[in-house]
């Protein structure tokens, strides 16, 4: 009889620490005390080389010319270090205007320095046709130009800026990411700007 009851007591007293040991464990997984086990968002953003590159700049450690470098070299690469620079360096800019302001545009894009364009006649009909033809087409310019990502957007404008009268048919602008870009001449691949 001493046994039985001796060996009840024992099982409930072990029954009975296994809840409060799991109880505290769950209690402890779940609080967390306002701190993550997993990560450290401070030791993150201290670990990421763009973060310490920004630090290097601001201490006066590298120049700006320097800095720009770096950080365009680190922005293109994904998490692994592969290069991003296809999908993020070149843009093509295409625009269809009215041959009338052509000269415009040409001057525009000089100014800026844009490194070369490629200018196509175009026929077609979008906002505006002519409805005295059987085919509606109307006669317009096509420009392409290949350029840096960072400088698409302000050539965009250049040649809105250049082309607008305020009319039905003043045409539109463009802008598509561009995979590679390589110079025939010297048969190389063009990395942050097109190959001079």
């Amino acid at each position: 009889m001493y046994g039985e009851t001796g060996g009840m007591a024992t099982g409930m007293w072990l029954f009975w620490l296994m809840l409060i040991v799991f109880i505290v464990v769950l209690v402890k997984l779940f609080s967390g005390n306002g701190q993550s086990t997993l990560t450290d968002s401070s030791a993150d953003s201290r670990d990421n080389p763009l973060e310490i590159l920004k630090e290097q700049f601001a201490r006066g450690e590298i120049e700006e010319k320097e800095y720009e470098r770096r950080r365009r070299e680190l922005e293109n690469r994904d998490y692994s270090g592969n290069s991003l620079e296809a999908v993020e360096n070149f843009r093509k800019v295409i625009a269809i205007f009215q041959p009338e302001v052509l000269e415009k545009v040409e001057t525009e894009l000089q100014k800026l320095n844009v490194p070369g364009v490629s200018v196509t006649r175009a026929k077609g009909y979008g906002e505006y046709a002519n409805f005295y033809k059987s085919d509606w087409m109307l006669t317009h310019v096509r420009i392409e130009i290949f350029i840096g990502k960072d400088r698409a957007d302000e050539i965009a404008g250049a040649i809105m800026r250049a082309a607008h009268t305020g009319m039905e048919g003043d045409g539109i602008v463009a802008i598509q990411p561009v995979e590679s870009v390589f110079h025939t001449r010297t048969m190389e691949k063009c990395n942050y700007e097109v190959c001079d």
